[in-house]
C-alpha cells in the first residue's frame, strides 16, 4: 500500500512552477501583468503554507483595489488574490481529516440559505432584460459564499482573529494614507456615478470617496477595539490608526460616512453599559471635532455638502427609480446585476417627476442603497434571503459574545463586540451605498461562523475542566 503523501512535497512545488511559467509568459506580453502576477505567486507560496496566513493577507489586500492594479477594477490583484485563496482552501480540505469540520456541516441551515441566495442569483438569468449581464453578481456571490467556508477552516483561535482585525485595520489606515498623500484622481475607478469627485474629497486607494468614508469607519471601529485589549506599545499604535481613519473619514466629506458613525455610536453606547463613560467620552469628542472641522477648516462646497440638502447628489431621484422597479415585478426583480440596464424604463413612470435624468439615461447608476438594489433587482425573495442571511450570521455573533462573556473571556467579548459594531456601521453606511457584494462585508460576516464555532469549542472545553482554544 502506497504511503500517503505530504502535500507540501509536490503541492508548493506544483504551484511555484505553475506560477513562475504563468509570470515568464506574461513577461513578454505586459509588464503590468507581469508584476500583478509575481505578487500572486508570493501570495499563493503565503497562502499554501498557511491558508490562515493568507487569509489575514486576503483581509489587507482587499483594500487596495487601485494600488497595484491590472486592467481597473474588473480585474483588480485582490480577484487574483481571492482565487488563489479559493485554491489553496481545495487543496487543503483534500487532505483534511475531518470532513465534517466544515461550515455547510455545523451549520446547516446557514448553508440552505446562502445555496438558496445563490441560486435565486442563477434563477434571475431567465427573467433578466440582459440574462449575460447576470454573471458578474453571480460570479460575486458565489465568490463572497466561499468566504464563509475558508474563513471558517482558517480562523481557529484568537491570534489569527487579531490578525484578521489587525490586517483590516492596517488596510484602512493605508488608503488613507495614501489618499492624503498621493491625493490621486480616482473618479474614472469609482463605482459611484454620485462620488462628486470634483470637490477634492478623499478616496483612498478604493477609488470613491464614500465607499473609503465607510471603511474607515470599519477600521476607527475594529482599531478601538484592538486598543482596548492590548498594553503598551501595541495600544498607542492601535489608537493612533483609530484616530487616522476617524480624521480622514471627515475628509471623505461623505454625509454616508457621518450616518455610519452616529449609529456605532448609538449602538456602542446601548451594548457597552460596564464602558459607557468612555464611550460618551468618545462620542463627546468626535461631535467636538466634527464640529470644529467642518465650521473652521473644511472648505465651503465640503460644508455645504454636509449642511445642505440637494436630493442626495442625485441619490433620490435613483432611490425612486429603484422603488418602481419593486412595484413593477415585487417577487423576482429586474435581474441580478440589471438595476442600471432596467431603469431608463421606468424614468417616465407615475406618479412623481424624475429631477434629474442624468443617472438613468447619460450615466446609468447603481441604486446606491443595498438594500433597495437587492429588493429591485432580485424582489422580495432575493431581498428576504439576503437579509435572512444577515441576521443568521450577526446572531452567531452575539451569542458568541454572550459565551465569552459567560467564560469570562474579556478579549475575545471585546473583540467580537467591536466586530458587529463595525457591521453596524457598514450596514448603516449602506443605506447610501450598493455594497452587497463589498468583499470587506463579506469579510466580517465570514468571521461569525468561525468564531461561533471558536466558542462552543471554549464553552464544550470549560464544562470539562480543559483550557480554551481560542487563546491558542
Amino acid at each position: 500500500m502506497l504511503a500517503r503523501l505530504d502535500p507540501a512535497e509536490y503541492v508548493l512545488p506544483v504551484f511555484v512552477g505553475i506560477g513562475a511559467a504563468l509570470v515568464g509568459l506574461l513577461a513578454g506580453e505586459s509588464p503590468k501583468f507581469a508584476v500583478a502576477a509575481s505578487l500572486a505567486v508570493a501570495f499563493m507560496l503565503l497562502a499554501v503554507v498557511s491558508l490562515s496566513a493568507g487569509v489575514v493577507a486576503f483581509a489587507l489586500i482587499t483594500y487596495l483595489e487601485l494600488a497595484p492594479s491590472i486592467g481597473g477594477p474588473a480585474l483588480s490583484f485582490s480577484k487574483v488574490a481571492g482565487g488563489v485563496l479559493a485554491l489553496s482552501f481545495i487543496a487543503a480540505y483534500a487532505w483534511k481529516d475531518d470532513k465534517d469540520d466544515v461550515v455547510w456541516a455545523k451549520f446547516p441551515f446557514l448553508a440552505s440559505v446562502i445555496a438558496a441566495l445563490i441560486a435565486w442569483h442563477l434563477a434571475s438569468y431567465f427573467w433578466a432584460e440582459q440574462p449575460g449581464e447576470t454573471a458578474p453578481s453571480i460570479v460575486r456571490i458565489i465568490l463572497n459564499s466561499a468566504l464563509l467556508v475558508i474563513f471558517f477552516e482558517a480562523v481557529r483561535d484568537t491570534r489569527t482573529f487579531r490578525a484578521v482585525l489587525g490586517a483590516m485595520v492596517a488596510g484602512a489606515t493605508m488608503a488613507a494614507v495614501y489618499g492624503i498623500i498621493a491625493t490621486p484622481n480616482a473618479s474614472e475607478f469609482a463605482y459611484s456615478s454620485t462620488a462628486g469627485s470634483g470637490l477634492g474629497r478623499l478616496a483612498g486607494t478604493v477609488g470613491d470617496p464614500n465607499e473609503l468614508a465607510s471603511l474607515l469607519v470599519v477600521g476607527l471601529v475594529l482599531a478601538g477595539a484592538l486598543a482596548a485589549t492590548s498594553k503598551g506599545a501595541q495600544r498607542a499604535i492601535w489608537t493612533g490608526a483609530a484616530v487616522l481613519c476617524g480624521g480622514a473619514m471627515f475628509l471623505t466629506g461623505s454625509r454616508g460616512g457621518l450616518v455610519a458613525l452616529t449609529a456605532v455610536f448609538i449602538v456602542a453606547i446601548i451594548v457597552t453599559p460596564r464602558r459607557r463613560a468612555l464611550v460618551i467620552s468618545v462620542v463627546m469628542i468626535a461631535a467636538v471635532s466634527a464640529t470644529m472641522y467642518y465650521t473652521t477648516i473644511a472648505s465651503q462646497d465640503a460644508q455645504d455638502r454636509i449642511t445642505l440638502s440637494d436630493g442626495g447628489t442625485g441619490r433620490t431621484d435613483i432611490w425612486r427609480i429603484g422603488w418602481r422597479m419593486f412595484e413593477d415585478k415585487p417577487i423576482q426583480g429586474v435581474g441580478a446585476n440589471n438595476f442600471q440596464i432596467a431603469s431608463i424604463h421606468y424614468l417616465l413612470a407615475e406618479p412623481g417627476a424624475i429631477l434629474n435624468d442624468i443617472y438613468v439615461v447619460d450615466q446609468p447608476a447603481v441604486a446606491h442603497n443595498t438594500y433597495l438594489h437587492v429588493l429591485a433587482e432580485l424582489g422580495v425573495v432575493g431581498f428576504g434571503l439576503f437579509m435572512l442571511a444577515l441576521g443568521i450570521l450577526i446572531g452567531y455573533l452575539v451569542r458568541a459574545i454572550r459565551i465569552f462573556k459567560r467564560l469570562k473571556n474579556r478579549e475575545m467579548e471585546l473583540l467580537v463586540t467591536g466586530l458587529v459594531l463595525s457591521l453596524v456601521g457598514l450596514l448603516a453606511a449602506d443605506l447610501f451605498l450598493s455594497e452587497q457584494y463589498s468583499k470587506q462585508l463579506w469579510i466580517l460576516l465570514a468571521l461569525a461562523p468561525a468564531l461561533y464555532a471558536m466558542a462552543q469549542r471554549d464553552d464544550a472545553r470549560a464544562s470539562v475542566g480543559e483550557p480554551a482554544t481560542g487563546t491558542s
